[in-house]
C-alpha cells in the first residue's frame, strides 16, 4: 500500500488481558499477533502473503510461517477462502462509532443561519436551565418565569 491507511488505528480491547489464548502466547508470538493486527488494518482486515509479512516484520519466512501456525492453532488468526484474517476482525473493528455524525451535527448547529445568527444559545440555555433545576437554585413550582427570563436574556445577548 502506497499511502497511509484511511484510519491509522484499530480497536484494541482491554479484555485482551483476560484472554487465556492471548496471554499464553510466547512474547514473540504476542508481538507478531499485534503486528499482524496492524497489517490487517492496512489491508482492511486481510493479511498479506507470508512473504510480505516476513518483509514487513523483518523476519525470516520460516519464522513467520511457524508463528502463523501457532496463532491459527490458538484461534487468533483464521484461514478463509480469501486468505488469513484476524479472528472476529469485522466484529471487533466495526465501521464507525458515530463520532463523525456527532461532529457534523455540532458544526451544523454552530453554522450561521440565513439571518446570520448562530444557534448555539439554545443548547447553552437548556444546559443552564437544567443546572439550575438540578442544583435546587430554581424551582419551577415556585417561579416558572425565572427560566424564561434566563432564556430571554441569553437570546438577547444580555
Amino acid at each position: 500500500m502506497s499511502g497511509p491507511s484511511p484510519k491509522p488505528w484499530f480497536r484494541f480491547y482491554v479484555r485482551t488481558l483476560e484472554s487465556p489464548k492471548v496471554q499464553r502466547l510466547s512474547d514473540a508470538c504476542f508481538k507478531t499477533w499485534v503486528n499482524l493486527l496492524c497489517l490487517a488494518r492496512i489491508g482492511d482486515g486481510a493479511l498479506p502473503t507470508v512473504e510480505d509479512i516476513a518483509f514487513k516484520l523483518r523476519l525470516p519466512e520460516k519464522d513467520v510461517t511457524k508463528r502463523l501456525e501457532t496463532l491459527i492453532a490458538a484461534r487468533l488468526i483464521d484461514e478463509t477462502a480469501t486468505g488469513l484474517v484476524p479472528h472476529d476482525w469485522d466484529e471487533m473493528q466495526y465501521a464507525s462509532d458515530g463520532s463523525a455524525d456527532r461532529m457534523r451535527r455540532l458544526r451544523e448547529r454552530k453554522r450561521p443561519h440565513s439571518d446570520g445568527q448562530c444557534d448555539v444559545t439554545s443548547d447553552a440555555t437548556s444546559d443552564v436551565a437544567t443546572l439550575l433545576l438540578s442544583s435546587g437554585s430554581v424551582s419551577l413550582s415556585e417561579n416558572p418565569s425565572q427560566i424564561d427570563r434566563i432564556s430571554d436574556s441569553k437570546g438577547k445577548g444580555k
